[in-house]
């Protein structure tokens, strides 16, 4: 980004970047807000939550630089924004009394404020068929029904009944890896399975249902799945599900990129990787 004609501008060539730099203003730290020091954390924290309290849940893929990529245990801590204090949480476990990572997880909300967590790593795109929930006032974890396979990368959306859709993951058959495009959805403690993705698997005509896939709820009860497939669907989580193809983004397949809704119907796609190169930044409605 470089200045031109008053204003800033982007540009491939970095010398040209470089040769003609901008200025902007700076407005009021109380305005704004401002970064406070960089303060250290006992782990990277790849997974961040905010709890009901205010404190932050966290964890990462190892709990020490020592250990192998595919240790099968972590423990999450919860650091506290007003004193800088953090403390580890109990480790979660399966329903089989072993530890299990979250890492590579999806989680959001239940209304009663415990996150649930779904999946998690046994390696490289094998995932755990489990979820998890933690209980923040318990400061404790519960290991909860298994779900149909296991799902590395999953996504998890709170609905507006209070149940979560987990969408997405993979796992491993031997050494193939396997897209899980079979929807689930948690409500009092049990899985109930809806439409399966219209593409199946990576020979379907949609397309592979892409890991962590970018969900919102729309304000008419549906969930609008963004990305990061160039086709963008709704789905209908009532009476056993239904997806409806909605429209294809104008720069393709972006994986690696945040998806924000921003607005009622509104969600702005950022950036990303793959589709057909280059950055985009693209504003789209969420149809009801």
């Amino acid at each position: 980004v470089h200045a031109q004609g008053g204003g800033p501008t982007r540009s491939a060539d970095e010398a040209t970047a470089r040769d003609a730099p901008f200025t902007f203003p700076v407005e009021s730290s109380a305005v704004r807000g401002q970064w406070a020091p960089v303060f250290n954390l006992p782990n990277v924290a790849i997974h961040s939550s905010v709890l009901p309290d205010g404190h932050v849940l966290m964890w990462g893929r190892r709990d020490r630089p020592e250990q192998g990529l595919d240790v099968h245990e972590c423990t999450p801590f919860r650091w506290n924004p007003a004193s800088g204090e953090v403390s580890d949480t109990p480790q979660p476990q399966l329903a089989n009394g072993t530890t299990v990572n979250l890492f590579c997880s999806g989680h959001d909300f239940l209304p009663d404020g415990r996150l649930l967590v779904a999946g998690g790593h046994l390696a490289d795109s094998d995932g755990v068929n489990q979820a998890a929930l933690y209980d923040w006032a318990a400061n404790s974890w519960t290991p909860a029904a298994p779900m149909n396979r296991g799902r590395w990368y999953p996504s998890a959306t709170t609905l507006p009944d209070g149940g979560v859709l987990v969408l997405a993951g993979s796992y491993k058959e031997g050494e193939t890896i396997v897209h899980n495009t079979l929807p689930q959805v948690w409500n009092n403690g049990t899985w109930a399975p809806i439409a399966e993705f219209p593409g199946t698997g990576t020979g379907g005509t949609n397309g592979m249902l892409e890991l962590y896939p970018r969900m919102h709820v729309a304000d008419d009860g549906r969930v609008f799945m963004s990305g990061p497939l160039a086709r963008t669907y709704l789905l209908d989580t009532s009476n056993g599900g239904q997806w409806t193809e909605v429209a294809r983004r104008a720069a393709g397949e972006r994986d690696y990129c945040p998806a924000v809704m921003y607005d009622t119907g509104k969600v702005i796609y950022i950036g990303g990787g793959g589709g057909n190169g280059g950055f985009s930044i693209e504003a789209g409605f969420v149809f009801g």
